[in-house]
């Protein structure tokens, strides 16, 4: 239902339906803290590049994305840390605290120079193995998979070489987040078939880390769905599927395994 209210806004004063009366956020930036983790010769963790973290490990920033990660965010200059670490010039040091940007705006200087440079409008991109951000014209992507989409756009650019970016959540677009390394499919021991009544089928997978799900009344499985813990016993016609589990991973494809019992 909609109202007619009294309001001021600026000199306005008056009478009417306010709709799009823009909300300020008095918190922003929006940013994570933690702890630098290994530094790698030529992907040093520098203000202004990608960082990533473990699931298991949130809490340690990793420069760049490896496989299994969850980008974090574009570590920022910090006063707050500068301040009681005044060696630090331009990058931040192994074992140290560490302050990354998650959504916001966040000005940055250079690009990553196998991209292009910051225009208004463009895309985002980073190195997914040194962190560096580069950008690239609307509908375009980089010719190497070395590079992940932030979920981002240029915002502003400053002359000479800064270029300003809003930077939202979740840090990499969607269509990034979804490529995660993927899990192997479960395999059935013995595999499908006839078999003597009793047999018991062993399931596997060979991702480490993996949890397996399974159904024996030929529905697709999932994770709500009973978990694999012992061999399961073939005593009558059934089909078993599988599906399995690593955290940081696309699931598995499903496996299919229809036995019957030999004469």
């Amino acid at each position: 239902m909609e109202r007619n209210m009294s309001f001021a806004i600026g000199n306005f004063q008056g009478t009417g339906k306010p709709s799009g009366v823009p909300v300020f956020l008095h918190q922003l930036p929006a940013t994570r803290g933690g702890v630098i983790g290994p530094v790698v010769v030529g992907s040093e963790p520098k203000f202004g590049r990608l960082v990533s973290a473990d699931p298991d490990d949130p809490n340690t920033f990793i420069v760049g994305l490896p496989d299994g990660n969850f980008a974090v965010g574009i570590l920022m200059f910090d006063p707050a840390i500068a301040q009681n670490d005044p060696a630090m010039n331009n990058l931040y040091f192994e074992g140290r605290p560490a302050t990354a940007m998650t959504f916001g705006p966040l000005q940055l200087e250079g690009y990553e120079e196998g991209l292009a440079e910051g225009r208004l409008g463009m895309t985002v991109w980073a190195n997914k193995v040194t962190g560096e951000i580069g950008f690239e014209a609307i509908g375009t992507t980089p010719s190497s998979t070395t590079y992940v989409q932030l979920n981002a756009h240029v915002l502003e650019k400053q002359d000479p070489n800064g270029t300003t970016i809003w930077l939202n959540q979740p840090v990499v677009t969607p269509a990034a987040s979804e490529a995660r390394p993927s899990t192997a499919t479960p395999v059935a021991t013995p595999g499908a078939g006839a078999v003597a009544s009793g047999t018991s089928v062993a399931l596997s997978c060979a991702t480490p880390g993996n949890t397996i799900y399974y159904t024996t009344d030929g529905t697709t499985p999932d994770a709500s769905d009973t978990e694999y813990t012992a061999p399961i016993a073939v005593t009558a016609g059934v089909t078993i599927k599988a599906i399995a589990y690593v955290e940081g991973h696309a699931p598995s494809t499903v496996l299919s395994a229809v036995y019957t019992i030999a004469p």
